[in-house]
């Protein structure tokens, strides 16, 4: 692994992962959301002066490649679900949307 990008790469796992894989000198690219909830998560990933892009799952098949552009990334990791609050468990049109955003990841990662 020479470069990875890092779905939900502020979050618990997410950001202990981005640590490790900048400790073993790989280079990371962050996707978080763009709603204004994700603004913290910003802040917390730029002490680690990575490229951060804003890129909303449910748009992963038409922008991300726009985003992200041509940066040869041979890994990527999916650590973002929606719904992970108790009222939004037991729905499994959020559940499946997660299922179907990480499919859009791994065609988008195959272009």
């Amino acid at each position: 692994m020479r470069k990875v990008l890092v779905f939900g790469a502020a979050g618990f796992i997410g950001s202990a992962l981005v640590r490790k894989l900048l400790k073993q000198s790989i280079e990371v690219i962050a996707v978080i959301p763009t709603n204004k909830i994700q603004i913290n998560a910003k802040e917390k990933l730029k002490k680690y002066d990575i490229p951060i892009i804003e890129c909303d799952l449910q748009d992963v098949h038409n922008q991300l490649a726009i985003k992200v552009g041509t940066q040869d990334i041979d890994t990527c990791y999916f650590l973002a679900w929606n719904g992970l609050s108790n009222e939004n468990l037991e729905d499994y049109r959020i559940q499946i949307d997660n299922i179907r955003y990480m499919l859009d990841l791994m065609n988008e990662a195959k272009k």
